[in-house]
């Protein structure tokens, strides 16, 4: 059994390094310069010409390569995989494979908006499922082999936060500095360097054996574990819920794009990321790793609630996409604003409902009562809109 499982991992990994060889080998097609360009013999103003090529391949490949690196070193600690990793590594290498092509649109149209989005959304996900590959293996030690310990699975959830972090940012200055958006993406090394130093981690509580007896004859242990507060839990949803809307409507009404920082815009963006991409993540995140959602939100050990725990999952990631389609057609905003503001608002009563919670639990109840409110608003602003400016 172990020699199947040895050969199912190797063959996973060999065909990812296969796929990646071919994306970074794809991103060198675009490095062309076309005959129609040259007045007379080659000089080095045409080669000059060619900066903004050059600079969207040098990036993608040193980026390809460093999530290559990270790819290969999380496998080299791996030794056992399931269905649900090798989804998380086909959509890992599904958004690798898409990134030549967003790399031909910074190139092509540097310095614009739509095409440094595109391009930094697309490093996004490549983060989100990086993370998604080693928190799946981080929770379960049968998964690692002997020289995965706490620190180094600290250290790769640390980077991978990082990472996400420096793309989101990248997204957002999309909006106000296309040009910005896209160098920022240059001093990932540098964010990673500087917040190591800035954050350091907890050290640990040593007890003697006196005290760690009486933790566990009283079960504390298991009390603290219910009560601990998930950090990157707490992170993602400060992000999703409130700053990167905020942040987004507020870049887009300074850049110019918006009259004035209006309700309808705070709806746009609230939709897109509370809804749209908050959902959407959650539901990959149930759909692959139901047990997160059930001990950690619901505090359930029994395997079996993860059935129902995935079907919350797709409902969440369906849900999501209409949010995020959202962005480019506005007339499906309302739709997506009524859908989700009822399922934001039902789950957040039914957290209310719930006699015994913890510390998840209320952050869940906190920001689902949040964007229902948002919601609620967005959708009474929006129709009294409708009936002020149309005449029946």
């Amino acid at each position: 059994m172990s020699k199947e499982k040895n050969l199912e991992l190797d063959r996973l990994v060999f065909f990812s390094e296969a796929v990646v060889a071919i994306a970074i080998t794809l991103l060198a097609l675009d490095l062309r310069l076309e005959k129609t360009d040259i007045k007379g013999l080659l000089s080095f103003k045409d080669m000059a010409a060619l900066w903004t090529k050059f600079s969207a391949f040098f990036l993608s490949f040193i980026l390809i390569a460093v999530f290559w690196k990270i790819h290969h070193q999380f496998f080299a600690f791996v030794k056992k995989i399931d269905d649900r990793l090798l989804w998380y590594n086909i959509f890992w290498l599904l958004c690798i494979i898409t990134l030549p092509f967003s790399t031909t649109l910074v190139s092509a149209y540097f310095g614009q908006t739509v095409s440094v989005f595109t391009y930094s959304i697309n490093i996004l996900l490549i983060t989100i499922f990086q993370n998604q590959i080693w928190d799946h293996v981080a929770v379960r030690p049968d998964y690692l082999n002997d020289k995965a310990d706490g620190d180094l699975i600290y250290n790769y959830r640390f980077d991978c936060n990082v990472a996400m972090i420096n793309a989101g940012i990248a997204v957002v200055l999309s909006f106000v500095s296309p040009i910005a958006g896209f160098l920022v993406l240059f001093a990932r090394p540098v964010m990673m360097i500087t917040l190591k130093k800035i954050y350091k981690r907890a050290k640990p509580i040593i007890m003697t054996e006196n005290q760690l007896s009486k933790l566990k004859d009283n079960n504390v242990n298991n009390l603290g574990e219910e009560n601990k507060i998930n950090k990157p839990y707490l992170v993602g949803v400060l992000l999703l819920t409130l700053i990167l809307p905020l942040l987004c409507g507020f870049t887009e009404w300074i850049s110019g794009n918006s009259v004035f920082f209006s309700l309808e815009l705070i709806g746009k963006w609230v939709i897109f990321w509370s809804v749209g991409m908050r959902q959407f993540m959650a539901g990959l995140k149930q759909a692959f790793n139901p047990s997160f959602t059930a001990k950690t939100i619901f505090r359930i050990e029994n395997k079996e609630s993860h059935v129902i725990v995935k079907e919350l999952g797709f409902a969440n990631i369906c849900f999501g996409l209409i949010g995020i389609i959202s962005f480019f057609l506005p007339q499906w905003r309302i739709v997506s604003a009524f859908g989700s503001g009822l399922f934001y608002g039902i789950a957040g009563v039914n957290h209310l409902l719930k006699k015994r919670s913890g510390p998840n639990e209320k952050i869940a109840l906190v920001s689902d009562i949040f964007i229902f409110i948002v919601l609620m608003i967005y959708i009474a602003f929006t129709v009294h809109n409708f009936f002020l400016f149309n005449d029946f």
